[in-house]
């Protein structure tokens, strides 16, 4: 496995920045360095980069909205752009008997707006997700009653941030030649 320092270098001479033989100054890589976190901050945003999708649960509590992101009632280690998917798996039943509702994606806030009744409570049908910064706020509609659901929410798998030139690459292995070409 590559580490973050040994795809930087490859990089840099593929760019023809250093010859054969050569190695990068501390602050040349520190440069490679902040480009490649700031590369993968942008490949995060795009869903054709993103090697898997995860699922993150959470039992409804009959609150409207509920927190996504580090921390949030739906913990995921860094807050999504955007949910993908959703549904709501009813949990007042016995297994293997459950049964799983799609929830359909409002994908703005002014749809999200024309609802009147938003305190209405039932079956969810809509999700609107508002990517605030730090933590997300999902709002159902009409609101989930209390521990009858399930709420499911699919986001993209974030690729981390990394730490170190030395830090192993764990990642699929297609990604060593996007890392270096890009």
């Amino acid at each position: 496995m590559a580490t973050v320092g040994d795809l930087i270098n490859s990089a840099l001479k593929k760019a023809g920045i250093l010859g054969v033989g050569q190695s990068a100054l501390a602050e040349d890589s520190n440069d490679a360095f902040t480009d490649l976190n700031q590369m993968v901050a942008q490949w995060n945003r795009q869903r054709f980069l993103v090697y898997r999708t995860i699922d993150t649960s959470f039992v409804s509590t009959g609150a409207s909205s509920y927190t996504v992101g580090p921390a949030g009632n739906f913990n995921i280690a860094l807050r999504p752009d955007k949910i993908a998917a959703a549904f709501a798996r009813q949990v007042n039943i016995a297994a293997p008997n459950q049964v799983d509702y799609p929830i359909d994606i409002l994908e703005s806030r002014e749809d999200y707006n024309l609802i009147q009744l938003k305190q209405l409570t039932t079956w969810p049908a809509f999700l609107f997700y508002d990517p605030v910064i730090t933590t997300g706020i999902a709002y159902f509609w009409p609101v989930p009653q209390a521990t009858i659901f399930e709420l499911h929410i699919t986001t993209k798998f974030a690729i981390a941030a990394f730490t170190g030139l030395s830090q192993t690459i764990t990642l699929p292995p297609e990604y060593e030649a996007m890392i270096v070409w890009n």
